[in-house]
């Protein structure tokens, strides 16, 4: 077989671009290899804690031999209060200042007494009263008969108002005094009558004389 110029040329120029394309791929996975790298480096960078900076010590107190003080402040050792600078002594109070809070006393939390629970109280055994016996009832005893006092006019007229008081004639206002001879005056309202016989009205006349033969049976 026979290969002329062309042929050879076509397939050198093939070989040439699958070259370049293998080139082209492989450096585009390289690329994106260090990426995904540098990717992964961020991301360890950014989960890292950062490396906490040591802060100098502000202040150590300790005692030599001779049991003197002996301060650190700020990295710097200090034996006696001659070595004590400006600067030193004001980062001295600011130190004492923060600490002021730390050496008051808190209040102290009030504690709640535990609830003691009372005793209960001791049951009472329900006591059986008696029945209690009415006594028997006794009559009164009957007083005898008070005696009328005062005048004889007097006593008839306080039967008189006794048994008007039931009467229907209460509302006429009679009433019997005693007149200044000793008969008997009969007022019948605003009227008035010497003895029972001048009355005109027969009812009234035969109520008073009622009223006298009543105190008659006295």
């Amino acid at each position: 077989m026979e290969w002329d110029l062309k042929t050879i040329g076509i397939i050198t120029a093939l070989f040439f671009i699958g070259y370049i394309i293998g080139l082209v791929e492989a450096a585009i996975k390289q690329k994106n290899k260090d990426k995904k790298k540098a990717r992964e480096e961020e991301k360890e960078k950014i989960e890292l804690p950062p490396t906490p900076v040591k802060q100098p010590n502000l202040l150590s107190i300790n005692r030599n031999q001779s049991n003197d003080l002996v301060l650190e402040l700020g990295g710097q050792t200090i034996t006696n209060k001659d070595e004590l600078t400006p600067e030193n002594r004001h980062t001295l109070v600011d130190l004492l200042v923060e600490m002021r809070p730390w050496l008051e006393s808190s209040p102290a939390t009030p504690v709640t007494p535990p609830f003691e629970s009372q005793p209960e109280p001791p049951k009472v055994k329900p006591q059986v009263v008696p029945p209690v016996t009415p006594p028997l009832s006794v009559p009164p005893a009957q007083s005898p008969p008070v005696k009328p006092t005062g005048s004889i006019v007097s006593q008839i007229d306080s039967v008189l108002q006794a048994r008007l008081v039931a009467s229907p004639l209460s509302n006429l206002g009679i009433r019997l005094l005693e007149a200044p001879t000793g008969g008997v005056l009969v007022y019948i309202g605003l009227n008035k009558y010497e003895g029972i016989d001048s009355v005109p009205n027969p009812e009234i006349k035969a109520f008073i004389r009622q009223a006298v033969a009543e105190w008659e049976k006295q």
